[in-house]
């Protein structure tokens, strides 16, 4: 929740925490339609749905009678962000023999880090290691340098941290 709190932060005039309270409010208001088994529509992002399972129990006076629960919750997207989805670009990452890594200078590493952040709007670590066949801490560095240079700008932390271009 703490990168979707900074993405949205970076997006609007709320900070993170109160961008925080409002989902705090928002998963509330969720669960408490969900368990009286409404059904949640958000235009734009999707139906979320109550799974409902019954099943005939005796009660104490030896009554049958039908017991419901929510099993689970099922979500189905919306069609436009399905069709934004369809437009991701996704990469196959080739696998290669190990002894013949690509060796790349420095400036090279940059230059591929930044042509994949103009092309894919972000980066990760892990993505800039594959793509420049480097090591976690060259790539890193490589990162720290082109934030540094004020060339991409740096999102979350951690393993679900983000590099994107700088707003113009």
């Amino acid at each position: 929740m703490e990168r979707l709190c900074e993405l949205v932060s970076a997006r609007t005039a709320y900070s993170g925490s109160e961008v925080k309270g409002i989902l705090d409010a928002f998963v509330y208001v969720f669960k408490v339609d969900l368990e009286a088994g409404f059904i949640i529509e958000l235009e734009g992002l999707g139906t979320f749905y109550p799974a409902i399972v019954s099943k005939m129990e005796a009660d104490e006076k030896g009554e049958k009678k039908l017991k419901v629960k929510v099993k689970t919750v099922k979500y189905r997207c919306s069609r436009s962000l399905r069709r934004k989805v369809e437009l991701f670009p996704l990469i196959r990452v080739e696998e290669r023999d190990c002894r013949k890594k690509r060796v790349f200078t420095p400036l090279q590493r940059k230059n591929r880090i930044l042509a994949y952040v103009k092309k894919h709007v972000s980066i990760t670590t892990r993505i800039a290691r594959a793509l420049n066949d480097s090591t976690k801490k060259q790539a890193l560095e490589d990162i720290k340098a082109l934030i540094d240079e004020k060339k991409i700008l740096s999102i979350g932390s951690g393993k679900s941290t983000l590099y994107i271009k700088p707003y113009d």
